[in-house]
């Protein structure tokens, strides 16, 4: 589990990430803090080319999965634009990914990468 909300670092997580099977793009996902599911949806409205989308509730606010294909440096760009979390965001940039912790089990109708994190002791993740 997370040691203190905004550090974001996990003992053991199981998750999705935003990197698509078999390509060099990345699917837009996104982790928000707060807010209404209503307003997740606000926030995405005018992006073309998202299909389909799924949205999780978790203690903090919201996870958005979605299908939309993109470089990574255009979802960087379009998860500043859309609010995600700055933190969250700071940390997938850094790894060259994006990572959400699944908190019940996200079964997606299109093909995605799942990760599971294991944090190190000095505190540096192993990817399995």
């Amino acid at each position: 589990m997370k040691r203190g909300r905004a550090s974001y670092k996990w003992e053991f997580a199981i998750g999705t990430t935003s990197r698509v099977p078999s390509t060099y793009t990345h699917y837009l996902i996104a982790d928000f803090d707060g807010g209404t599911l209503a307003d997740v949806f606000r926030r995405i409205q005018h992006i073309k080319g998202i299909r389909h989308v799924f949205v999780q509730k978790t203690e903090h606010g919201w996870h958005l999965y979605t299908d939309l294909m993109l470089e990574f440096p255009k979802l960087i760009l379009l998860l500043h634009k859309i609010g995600a979390d700055k933190t969250w965001v700071n940390i997938g940039r850094t790894r060259g990914y994006f990572f959400l912790a699944d908190k019940s089990a996200v079964i997606l109708p299109w093909p995605v990468e799942r990760m599971i994190i294991h944090a190190k002791e000095e505190g540096k993740e192993r990817n399995t």
